[in-house]
């Protein structure tokens, strides 16, 4: 194939992975610790509820920008639609969440902060709706370094508040919301430019097959809207699932803003590994939806890219699971002084270890999700992740009165483990995949080559520390790959 998965996979996650986990586990890790797991934890609150009803901006249309975009569909008419419909939805969702504010009962204090943060995701998703169309069009470098850079604006401008100098407004975490507004903003014009900087960027690529089927009529806006509708219905389902967990934590579980940080503390190692197979999911709609006429090819890069999310969830769980309490005590000081009552809900290594477990499958569904996404196969996403929301608020109402945040969390793990499987069923009956053949091993290996250490420590009197564990286990795997593929190296991976 002249195009190659892991080289714009590498140039993509390299970029990224310079400012993302700075502003992740650096920035707004301290940004908790200088404010405390209350106060974090009522921006939180309101960072959730300002995703809530953020299907509205979105509405499935970066997906359907990236496809339309691939395939060579998409014209200056329809593009122009498609923002002036992305102005009039923000009006709707600025709106909505306001009401949501008052209809939960928010405290008045929060209101202004939760209409600035839904400001701020305005601009965040219209970025997002921009970057698409690159992705689309097969720019994956620039989509992948626009992707990186409001978060290196965040950081560049939250140095001082590190230190100490709330600048903007006086206070720590009003001014942690307003940096990430101007950041999100600076990019979005950025994007804006780059877009119109490309010359003719609607004129369809060489090659691009054309699908009759999905083609819109010019003078059938109700064509139009058909055509997004299962977009549309599908980015709200998984919205409600993904960003359920906080707002029912504050109507069902105990109501505490400490709970809520603790669940934010948690979440954030997840979000920090999800921004490799979200940063990458651009990118493979936009390429599964290129190649869905070329089946041997579109299943070619299915096995590359599965193997990406497979093989960091595994580490992950396997590596870093045995230490969450480890790392919840070098990463926030305060997570000793949870009263002895509440450590059963609150409990940030439990918490941890559920949200480790749910990047296996979490991470997987991106990829075989953004494969169904580009051939448009709603028929059977929208019902199976109907069943995941229904099975994900059973899960909740039936554990977060008695776990707390940790029973949030498990919910999330066993949702997207029903997605998995279902994802998978429907890839193996549909297109003929077969995972095994060419996972197995890898995956065993990687098992295998992780559960040394504790071996070891069980046999003998050695107790391994994190990263006496990552080197061995790194070591033995980076061995095997040299003996087996000799000057190729990592290279046999692909």
């Amino acid at each position: 194939m002249a195009f190659s998965l892991y080289r714009n996979s590498a140039l993509i996650w390299f970029s990224n992975a310079l400012v993302k986990p700075l502003w992740i586990l650096w920035v707004d890790r301290s940004i908790q610790n200088m404010a405390g797991p209350e106060a974090y934890g009522a921006y939180y609150q309101w960072f959730n509820l300002s995703l809530l009803l953020a299907v509205l901006l979105d509405g499935g249309m970066a997906n359907y920008l990236n496809q339309r975009s691939a395939t060579g569909n998409l014209e200056e008419a329809e593009w122009r639609h498609l923002l002036r419909v992305k102005g009039y939805l923000f009006l709707a969702y600025l709106v909505g969440t306001v009401g949501l504010a008052l209809a939960l009962d928010f405290p008045r204090s929060a209101w202004p902060w939760t209409a600035v943060m839904a400001v701020m995701q305005g601009f965040s998703f219209l970025n997002l709706f921009l970057r698409a169309r690159l992705a689309g069009q097969q720019q994956f470098v620039a989509e992948g370094l626009l992707g990186a850079a409001d978060k290196a604006v965040m950081v560049a401008l939250s140095l001082p508040l590190l230190k100490g100098n709330a600048y903007l407004t006086g206070d720590c975490i009003q001014d942690f919301t307003l940096i990430q507004l101007i950041g999100v903003v600076t990019i979005t014009i950025a994007t804006t430019a780059w877009i119109y900087r490309t010359g003719n960027p609607l004129k369809p690529m060489s090659g691009s097959p054309r699908l009759a089927s999905s083609t819109l009529s010019e003078n059938s806006s109700s064509s139009w809207y058909l055509a997004l509708a299962p977009y549309f219905v599908l980015g709200f389902i998984m919205t409600l699932y993904y960003r359920l967990d906080v707002v029912l934590l504050r109507l069902w579980g105990s109501g505490s803003l400490q709970e809520t940080g603790w669940y934010a503390a948690s979440y954030r190692l997840l979000d920090a590994g999800m921004m490799i197979p979200l940063l990458l999911g651009q990118m493979w709609v936009g390429r599964f939806a290129f190649l869905q006429n070329q089946m041997p090819a579109c299943l070619h890069l299915l096995n590359q890219s599965v193997r990406i999310p497979l093989i960091l969830g595994l580490g992950g769980l396997l590596w870093l699971g045995p230490y969450a309490a480890d790392w919840i005590a070098w990463w926030y000081p305060g997570a000793d002084s949870i009263p002895a009552d509440k450590v059963g809900l609150f409990a940030p290594d439990r918490i941890l270890f559920w949200h480790l477990a749910a990047y296996l499958p979490f991470g997987t569904n991106v990829v075989l999700g953004s494969l169904l996404t580009a051939h448009q196969r709603f028929n059977f996403l929208i019902p199976l992740h109907l069943a995941a929301l229904l099975v994900h608020l059973g899960c909740l109402f039936w554990w977060i009165p008695d776990l707390g945040a940790v029973g949030a969390a498990r919910a999330c793990c066993v949702t997207q483990g029903l997605v998995l499987l279902g994802q998978v069923a429907y890839c193996i009956k549909v297109y003929s995949w077969n995972p095994w053949r060419l996972h197995g091993g890898y995956l065993s290996l990687l098992m295998v080559l992780a559960l040394i250490p504790p071996a070891l420590g069980a046999l003998t009197e050695i107790r391994f520390q994190f990263w006496q564990h990552f080197l061995v286990g790194g070591g033995l795997f980076s061995g095997y790959l040299v003996l087996k593929y000799g000057r190729k190296g990592l290279k046999g991976l692909a």
